[in-house]
């Protein structure tokens, strides 16, 4: 029976090699390896991906002591590197595309562990706001919720806030703000940590100008937009028979495009503005990184960093 203290020196050295072996797919050494139909010497794979050898050497090393390759040496005694055709076959399956996964523990590993300790980071909350809130039972049941952040309820007729705060007055963590998404100020002082909003960018006369606005309203560098929004093809031929888009088209000449025709140039986008339209046009925004996310049909979730 294998004793604990030899188990975890065990895991321990694998852990290390695992960084190895995640080095030498993502410095190409073992693409190379696995080309190749011949011996390698560590100078040859040097050659070939564009690297130093003294380093390619000691990674080769590694993963050789660690019986994940094989070595042999050729005539003048220098050291060769080879997969066999087996081992190629396995790497090429989807096993290769997971080698780097454990490192993205090390990049959160000190945030998560703060979220550990008792008075870890969510306990000191953050700053939350929803544009185009409605009647505002998704915000108020996120205070509820979460009642060491404060969240903030927007809207841009002054009627629907005083029926929120007539409903959700309660809530000691929920603000409550009068905003034009289209026309924010430059020069605003409240900064947050965290903006979204449902259903409402397609809406908008002037989606790019609110996009810019909701940037300047999230804290430089760390806060986020996220919103929901549909995500057609923008297509009325690639959707053809789809009966979910045109229901939405319906819902578009009823609904949305009166509410966003407010003016002249007006862009009045309608529901079916299309995936690669919301993408484009949050980029534009100055949102850097965007990935979206199926929510159910047609929705999908954008989340945006600066």
């Amino acid at each position: 029976m294998v004793s604990v203290p030899e188990k975890l020196g065990n895991v321990l050295n694998s852990a290390c090699v695992a960084y190895g072996v995640s080095m030498a797919k993502d410095t190409g050494i073992l693409q190379a390896l696995i080309d190749s139909e011949r011996h390698l010497t560590s100078q040859e794979i040097a050659d070939n991906k564009g690297l130093k050898e003294r380093y390619v050497r000691e990674i080769l090393s590694c993963l050789g002591t660690a019986e994940l390759l094989h070595m042999t040496t050729n005539e003048i005694g220098e050291l060769c590197y080879h997969l066999a055709d087996d081992e190629k076959k396995a790497l090429k399956s989807s096993l290769y595309g997971f080698i780097s996964f454990p490192l993205i523990f090390g990049h959160i590993y000190d945030d998560v562990k703060s979220c550990f300790m008792l008075d870890g980071p969510n306990e000191s909350g953050i700053q939350v706001i929803e544009f185009g809130s409605g009647r505002g039972r998704l915000i108020a049941k996120l205070a509820t919720m979460f009642p060491n952040s404060t969240f903030t309820t927007s809207e841009n007729v002054e009627k629907l806030l005083d029926l929120q705060k007539e409903r959700w007055g309660q809530i000691p963590n929920l603000k409550y703000k009068l905003h034009d998404l289209c026309a924010l100020p430059v020069n605003i002082t409240e900064q947050y940590d965290w903006a979204f909003c449902v259903d409402v960018i397609h809406d908008l006369p002037k989606p790019l100008k609110a996009l810019k606005g909701i940037r300047r309203l999230l804290k430089a560098g760390s806060g986020v937009f996220t919103f929901i929004d549909v995500a057609s093809s923008g297509s009325p031929l690639k959707d053809k028979g789809n009966m979910n888009v045109a229901c939405f088209y319906s819902a578009g000449s009823f609904l949305c495009i009166p509410e966003s025709y407010q003016h002249p140039d007006s862009m009045a986008l309608g529901p079916c503005w299309g995936k690669q339209t919301a993408i484009d046009m949050v980029n534009a925004a100055g949102f850097i990184d965007v990935k979206d996310y199926l929510v159910e049909n047609l929705h999908r979730i954008f989340v945006c960093k600066q």
